[in-house]
C-alpha cells in the first residue's frame, strides 16, 4: 500500500466508532471482545459456511466462536485498511486460514461493523465462500457436501 493509503488508515483509526472495531480485533479473548460488542449484536457469516448464519446476543457470538474453534484449524486475518463510513465500518482483510482436516485458503475479505454509542450493534461478513467451501475436508472440489 502506498504512503498515502497508510496515511488515510492512520487517520480512520483515531474516529471513535473506527476505534472500537480495532479494539475488537486487538482484543486478546473473547471476554475483551464481548466489551465491545452490544449485548444485542447481529452477527451475520454466510450461511453456506459451516459456521455461517446469523448469530444474535453476547450468546450468540460465543456460539459462534465455538463452531468456528470446533472447524478450524489456524486463521488468522491481515486487516488492510478501515473505512469509516459513519456509524458503519468497513475493514478490509485478507483471510488466511486451514479446517481441520482440510487444505488452506488465502483471499480477500470484508467486514462492514455498525458502531453506535460506543459499541457493535451489528457485523457482516462477505467472503468467497467458493474458495473456503473447496478447502473443507467434507466437501468436493465443487464445494458440495460429500456423503
Amino acid at each position: 500500500m502506498s504512503a498515502q493509503g497508510n496515511t488515510a488508515v492512520a487517520d480512520n483509526e483515531s474516529k471513535p466508532n473506527v476505534a472500537v472495531v480495532r479494539g475488537f480485533y486487538e482484543a486478546v479473548d473473547v471476554p475483551a471482545m464481548l466489551e465491545l460488542l452490544d449485548p444485542q449484536i447481529e452477527w451475520r457469516g454466510p450461511e453456506s459456511l459451516p459456521w455461517g448464519g446469523t448469530f444474535r446476543g453476547h450468546d450468540g457470538v460465543r456460539k459462534f466462536f465455538a463452531i468456528v474453534a470446533d472447524r478450524i484449524a489456524e486463521a488468522r486475518r491481515e486487516k488492510q485498511q478501515y473505512v469509516d463510513a459513519g456509524e458503519r465500518v468497513v475493514v478490509l482483510l485478507r483471510s488466511i486460514g486451514r479446517a481441520k482436516g482440510g487444505t488452506g485458503w488465502d483471499l480477500p475479505e470484508v467486514h462492514v461493523w455498525t458502531v453506535r454509542h460506543g459499541k457493535a450493534v451489528s457485523f457482516d461478513n462477505y467472503v468467497d465462500t467458493a474458495i473456503v467451501l473447496r478447502t473443507l475436508p467434507d466437501m468436493n472440489r465443487h464445494g458440495e457436501l460429500e456423503r
